[in-house]
């Protein structure tokens, strides 16, 4: 007990300075936690940051899949279509025949009688001609299906157009009679694809600045 009174004596002159210093102890103790707090929670929200940031990336990536899927899709479609195949090779060769159906006569197309062929205006057309614009009829309908896809962010452009670029090409050769065929059909959109292309978009150009004959 004596020890205890003497050291209560003591510390009565020095209360306010003990207080003073307890005060302080309590505010860095709370500085502490404070500062202990905050950067847990930056830890927390940098967590959080890192997590959105990879669920947004797994998102893109799936999002970017599906878009490749589609362009996948819609390539297949083309490819299988044996009526689109045939336009690209009529567009392609010089000379091209095919079977029409279950006709056993094979049908010549000639890029020399390609004008004639999908001519807009002296409807008068034989057997071998419907059967050549059939063709082109089915590629302008499947490449304004594709375009269509593109407008409307299901596809991108760069996937489905690099397989195809080089019967956009030849589709080139024959830019003035297959646009204005596609036009008159009202197959906009096709040619609106094919003119994605710069090759066909630059005849397309060359054309559109000749003056008639």
């Amino acid at each position: 007990m004596e020890y205890a009174a003497l050291i209560f004596d003591w510390l009565r002159p020095h209360k306010v300075a003990i207080m003073a210093i307890l005060q302080s102890l309590a505010w860095l103790i709370a500085a502490i936690g404070g500062t202990i707090a905050a950067f847990k929670a930056v830890v927390e929200m940098r967590k959080a940051n890192k997590e959105r940031e990879e669920a947004r990336g797994n998102e893109e990536r799936d999002l970017r899949w599906r878009k490749a899927e589609m362009s996948k899709k819609l390539l297949d479609e083309t490819f299988s279509n044996q009526r689109i195949v045939d336009a690209f090779n009529i567009a392609d060769f010089d000379e091209w025949d095919f079977k029409d159906g279950e006709k056993t006569q094979k049908i010549l197309a000639k890029h020399a009688d390609m004008p004639k062929t999908l001519r807009v205006v002296d409807m008068d057309l034989n057997d071998d001609e419907v059967a050549i614009r059939d063709r082109f009829d089915a590629m302008l309908l499947q490449f304004g299906h594709i375009e269509h896809y593109i407008n409307i962010g299901l596809v991108i452009a760069s996937d489905i157009m690099s397989p195809l670029e080089y019967y956009a090409e030849r589709c080139a050769d024959h830019e003035a009679a297959i646009s204005k065929y596609g036009e008159s059909l009202g197959a906009k959109p096709g040619i609106a694809f094919l003119r994605r292309f710069p090759v066909y978009t630059a005849q397309y150009e060359l054309r559109s600045t000749q003056k008639p004959a």
